[in-house]
């Protein structure tokens, strides 16, 4: 990847070097025709030309040959001139000559240090940007145009570097270029900026990002540097909790009510109950009836334990097979079979999940009939997600049954197993429908929405 931080250097190469030797011969030899021809004068200004190129370019080395160069001077004054006036003039000259070779010694000594100071901090700044594990970007708060990208940027994105650097930050937010650019330009006025935005990977995914962004200056131009977090699972966490919540105070106002008709039921029973002790045949169905209402209180309470864990704790990645192979551990399986999917799927779900499997599976060997021999998982893939697939080979559901399968209360045991399923799964986008045939098998479709579900063992983007 070509580093886009590091300030070029120049090279000096050959070609100072000839300039310097021969502008230095040439001058020589015009010195030399100058002083036979009886000029004084007129060439000594033609010495400050390699002195200058030589302190330059060669800086030490360079202000040697100078005081050389100067040396050369005097001595081809004194080779052709013995008068005292002209040699202390001549004398003066030289002086003059190696004054401006330190001169300029000294302000090339305090650049090439400069550059080389700027040059190792740069390269600094560039180990960091580039070794970074953080994605992070250099952007042209002007056009909106990614200068540099880091390898942490390219691995998330899934772009390569240059198409990563041909591309704006518009193409990754899919926002208006114009509204970029307005909001680059005052991100830099207020001279930092932390904000939470879109951005898409060359995939087509959606990511929740969270950006931190500064200006820094490079080669003299005024750019933004971001470093980007991940935070779309912490977004779903957080919606996911929210929606606990949600769901918690209803079913709570729900159970409450609930508990408090039968309690109600009850105490009405045990009032008539009085009215009737000389009648055995009436009280003991009064008895029945309050063993039912004190049965589906029970029922009620024991279901709260389970509902009172759903969003404690937020989702997580949670592997289906393991999942469902904990609920087998769980379950009397007689000599039903159990298939888990191949494709092994991880979901990020409550961490009740496993009890979604539980309910199914413990709901097919109920009602599934002797005739029930195996429970199918299997999954694929659609164009909004992932439809998780359980089916049986036993009697199936009715098709009245099936208009009230997830209600709560609904079913020959305690009519919450379904409900509550629905209710854990739902806390992360996920929805649980059954379409199986009557006398063909259940067949429960559960679909997992895009950023829900990924390849077993696969982490983050």
């Amino acid at each position: 990847m070509t580093n886009q931080l590091t300030i070029p250097v120049p090279h000096k190469g050959w070609l100072p070097l000839v300039l310097i030797i021969v502008l230095t011969v040439a001058i020589l030899i015009v010195s030399v025709i100058s002083l036979v021809s009886g000029w004084l004068t007129i060439f000594q200004n033609l010495f400050y030309f390699p002195i200058i190129l030589a302190c330059v370019y060669y800086v030490k080395r360079g202000f040697v040959f100078s005081v050389l160069l100067a040396c050369c001077y005097f001595v081809l004054i004194l080779i052709f001139s013995q008068d005292v006036a002209v040699l202390e003039g001549a004398l003066i000259r030289v002086l003059i000559f190696i004054l401006v070779a330190g001169v300029i010694t000294y302000l090339s000594v305090i650049r090439i240090r400069a550059e080389k100071s700027l040059r190792e901090s740069e390269e600094r700044y560039s180990s960091l940007f580039d070794n970074n594990y953080s994605v992070s970007l250099i952007i042209d708060p002007d056009t909106g145009r990614i200068v540099d990208a880091n390898a942490a940027a390219t691995r998330y994105y899934g772009y390569s570097h240059d198409e990563l650097t041909s591309l704006g930050i518009y193409d990754l937010n899919r926002l208006p270029k114009e509204t970029v650019i307005r909001n680059l330009r005052r991100a830099k006025e207020e001279k930092a900026k932390h904000f939470f935005s879109a951005h898409y990977l060359a995939s087509g995914e959606k990511r929740n990002v969270e950006i931190y962004s500064g200006p820094i200056t490079l080669h003299g131009n005024p750019l933004f540097y971001s470093i980007t977090h991940d935070i779309t699972e912490r977004k779903h966490a957080e919606e996911a909790l929210r929606q606990a919540n949600r769901q918690l105070n209803l079913l709570s106002s729900i159970t409450r009510h609930d508990i408090l008709n039968q309690l109600m039921a009850l105490r009405g029973y045990l009032y008539l109950s009085q009215e009737v002790i000389d009648d055995p045949k009436t009280l003991i169905e009064y008895i029945k009836k309050e063993e039912q209402a004190a049965n589906t209180i029970e029922h009620q309470i024991m279901f709260t334990k389970d509902y009172q864990e759903l969003g404690a704790v937020a989702p997580a990645w949670q592997s289906m097979n393991t999942s469902i192979q904990k609920a087998v551990a769980r379950l009397p399986m007689r000599d039903v079979r159990v298939d888990v999917d191949p494709k092994a799927p991880d979901i990020f779900a409550d961490p009740l999940f496993e009890k979604v499997f539980y309910n199914l599976i413990d709901n097919a060997l109920r009602y599934g009939g002797d005739q029930m021999k195996t429970i199918r998982f299997s999954s694929q893939e659609i164009d909004t997600g992932l439809v998780i697939l359980c089916g049986d080979d036993g009697v199936g559901i009715t098709a009245e049954d099936k208009k009230k399968l997830f209600t709560r209360g609904f079913g020959k045991n305690t009519g919450l197993g379904l409900f509550l399923s629905r209710e854990i799964l739902s806390i992360t986008g996920i929805t649980i429908t059954e379409n199986g045939v009557p006398g063909k098998g259940a067949r429960f479709e559960i679909t997992v929405p895009k950023g829900a579900w990924r390849t077993a063992g696969k982490g983050n983007p």
